[in-house]
């Protein structure tokens, strides 16, 4: 552990972190960079501030222009700021803050402020999950559910058992499980008929659109009939980067892509469908203080078979900016996160 929460959070996320200090007082900065996704995909840029919501009330004009004139000039693609201790709804600083970042986001850079009521959560992401692989030897499961306690930091979509406890701070989706052999086990991915969306008379009951059929057949189509995936040794517990450093890689393994798609089923649409209307169940629920940041648990060996690229993952991606817009509008921020293990 670094010794400062926002470090070790964006470590958890698979992120190569490039800088990571104190930039003022009581403020820390930590740039970041997501893992090559391979060929032709350009590494993503992050840049995260955390500060405590009174020091943001008691800033003095000159410093709370600093923090401005550094979320500005930074070229990251993806900019977030986290206020810890947020508590009491928005203030007329808060307010402006929201929106004046807001507007320095364009198509390809968001700026977000996320609300967290807490001092510090310590919200690392585990880098592995107890559902079962949609292929061999890509996911086992090692560890309890997150979510078996009443007030989570972190909670993940499917649930074990019927669904979630509480409102996490940090919503963890993971679409890339065996659709079958996760409901065997007793998870689920459907919300409770309680915590669904009511109506809104623009997006209707929820913010995700079902992506269209033929796009999804077309999708189908290109994708390749065979893809490659590495297999590291499991007796070994080594960081990626020493296993590339070392040469620890055991073997390399041919996948069915027709195989892994079946396996999945529904679920991979279904969970991003339900992790968006869930965040925004929490939201409201809490006033925007949990449920804003979501991270979607990406493998880099299934980065071949374009998941990312699937017509209801970008429906998905359209519905977050959507639920952002309107979520920030009432003065609260989200932010999306991708980790990779």
């Amino acid at each position: 552990m670094s010794g400062h929460w926002l470090e070790d959070f964006v470590r958890s996320l698979g992120h190569e972190v490039m800088d990571s200090r104190p930039r003022g007082q009581g403020i820390h900065e930590v740039r970041s960079r997501t893992p090559s996704r391979g060929k032709g995909k350009r590494r993503i840029s992050h840049l995260c501030w955390a500060l405590d919501r009174g020091l943001l009330e008691q800033m003095r004009s000159k410093e709370y222009e600093d923090l401005l004139h550094g979320v500005f000039n930074s070229k990251a693609s993806h900019k977030v700021v986290f206020l810890t201790n947020s508590i009491g709804g928005p203030s007329e600083r808060r307010n402006l803050l929201t929106h004046t970042l807001a507007r320095s986001r364009t198509q390809t850079k968001t700026t977000s402020v996320v609300d967290l009521d807490h001092p510090g959560p310590r919200i690392v992401v585990p880098p592995t999950t107890p559902l079962p692989p949609p292929v061999p030897l890509l996911r086992p499961p090692e560890i309890e559910p997150l979510n078996e306690i009443e007030d989570p930091i972190i909670s993940h979509i499917p649930w074990a058992g019927r669904g979630p406890r509480g409102c996490p701070w940090v919503i963890l989706v993971e679409p890339e499980v065996d659709c079958a052999e996760a409901a065997k086990r007793g998870f689920s991915w459907e919300l409770p008929a309680e915590m669904a969306r009511k109506e809104h008379p623009r997006w209707g009951p929820s913010f995700m659109k079902d992506a269209a059929p033929e796009k999804e057949d077309a999708w189908r189509e290109g994708v390749p009939e065979l893809f490659q995936v590495i297999v590291y040794p499991p007796e070994q517990e080594v960081k990626l980067e020493r296993k590339r450093r070392y040469g620890l890689v055991k073997s390399k393994q041919r996948v069915s892509s027709k195989g892994v798609l079946e396996s999945m089923g529904e679920c991979y649409c279904r969970i991003l469908k339900e992790a968006v209307d869930w965040a925004d169940h929490c939201m409201h629920a809490t006033g925007g203080q949990r449920g804003g940041v979501i991270v979607v648990r990406i493998s880099l060996h299934m980065l071949p078979l374009g998941l990312q690229d699937r017509p209801c993952h970008e429906e998905f991606e359209k519905a977050f900016d959507r639920m952002n817009r309107y979520w920030e509008k009432k003065g609260h921020g989200m932010t999306l996160w991708q980790q990779y293990w």
